[in-house]
């Protein structure tokens, strides 16, 4: 989630730190040092299957405008020291679906397989009974250079911080349009995503999104006309959410794809 998409919507995953308020006014002896039982988190280490969807607004040629919903099925693995986590957050398959039957948006498999491993920080919290789970803005790149950091996203595909993420023979990363609307698109992305959650009473988290994404399209072919500008997040903060199920350790990224939604049923 890396986010994606000009016509289709940019998918992407994230937690705001937090103290934990722990007074480091007075010595202490090693039983005294744990914190209150007021602050105590449960462990959530281990290997877990995320449901991240954004929905966003775009408005391509022709069509007008269009809702879209990217649904990406990602593998977190956790590692965790009290309420400080480390997230190892990687994408296993990615669909876009739209409110138009005119279009179709396919991320193809060859870009979710070269989208990576993003490792990103997170924190839990307990507020009273409630534990509530934070991952703060992150930056992801796709088919442009993370050292671009946030300078403004280079229009030519010849320039330096370009490159086949997705290693098709064009540069970018590559998305596919049929329909009214059909070809290809050669694009370089820049997205952040926040992440905001609660545990459940079943042990999963839930939560809502707030996120962002840059696009430049570098090429299109076939039956693309005029500018296929990225979509924007949709007004309904609620459209845009996260669900997050713990798995056995040995879960593969593969088996998180096929059994989608039904980890979540």
């Amino acid at each position: 989630m890396s986010r994606l998409l000009g016509l289709a919507a940019a998918f992407c995953l994230a937690l705001t730190s937090l103290s934990l308020g722990i007074d480091h006014g007075h010595a202490q002896s090693s039983k005294d040092r744990s914190p209150p039982k007021s602050q105590e988190v449960p462990s959530i280490e281990g290997v877990w299957a995320q449901k991240f969807v954004t929905t966003s607004i775009s408005d391509p040629p022709v069509i007008g405008t269009v809702t879209s919903r990217t649904i990406s099925f990602q593998k977190l693995s956790i590692e965790q020291n009290a309420g400080k986590l480390t997230i190892s957050e990687t994408p296993c398959d990615v669909r876009v679906v739209s409110d138009q039957n005119a279009v179709e948006t396919t991320i193809p498999d060859q870009f979710v397989d070269h989208m990576g491993t993003f490792e990103r920080d997170g924190r839990l919290v307990r507020r009273d009974d409630d534990i509530y789970l934070y991952v703060p803005k992150h930056l992801k790149f796709y088919g442009v250079r993370s050292s671009l950091g946030t300078d403004e996203l280079p229009r030519s595909k010849g320039a330096s911080a370009v490159y086949d993420q997705d290693k098709d023979g064009h540069p970018g990363v590559t998305i596919r349009l049929s329909g009214v609307l059909s070809g290809e698109l050669f694009v370089i992305q820049r997205s952040w995503d926040d992440l905001r959650g609660k545990l459940l009473s079943n042990g999963e988290f839930a939560g809502h999104i707030d996120w962002h994404t840059d696009q430049i399209v570098l090429e299109k072919t076939g039956r693309i006309f005029g500018e296929m500008e990225a979509a924007k997040p949709h007004p309904d903060k609620k459209q845009s959410y996260f669900r997050m199920v713990k798995v056995d350790d040995s879960t593969t990224c593969q088996e998180i794809a096929r059994k989608g939604d039904k980890l979540f049923d």
